[in-house]
């Protein structure tokens, strides 16, 4: 028994245990968390320009509904407020996707920066035909009724 918490379980091959003192508080800005020479969204911004842009296969797990569009959503959300650039969002070995997942991905995007902010800051690339009819059905929908 380490600890008082859990036996190490025997496995073969090489394995880490690593025990952290939880007694003692941390400043998070002593850490590399805390320096400010690491801006995370800048950061993120340029991996996803090198990579080509956020590939949807990459960001979700699935394309079935609105539970893994929200996330990206948030991180396209913030990304977009530092984004020189637009933003290509990537539908590459993506056939197919809910219109839930598309309006929580794209429509209610649509809504928050309006549809002239939303053509600017983003670019829409190897989707199919019928991905395009419903993203552009659920943008529509969103941007005429105002639905938040």
């Amino acid at each position: 028994m380490i600890g008082k918490f859990f036996e190490i379980p025997r496995v073969a091959g090489t394995g880490i245990f690593l025990q952290l003192d939880t007694q003692h508080n941390v400043s998070l800005g002593d850490t590399f968390i805390g320096n400010s020479d690491w801006p995370y969204i800048n950061t993120e911004c340029e991996r996803i320009y090198a990579v080509g842009g956020l590939r949807i296969e990459s960001e979700c797990i699935h394309t079935r509904g609105r539970p893994t569009a929200q996330p990206l959503r948030r991180k396209m959300e913030a990304l977009i407020t530092e984004s020189e650039e637009p933003i290509m969002v990537d539908f590459s070995n993506v056939s197919q996707a809910s219109s839930s997942f598309l309006d929580e991905l794209l429509g209610k995007l649509a809504l928050s920066l309006g549809e002239k902010q939303f053509h600017q800051k983003l670019r829409i690339v190897n989707a199919s035909d019928h991905i395009m009819n419903m993203a552009n059905v659920v943008i529509h929908q969103r941007l005429s009724r105002g639905i938040g």
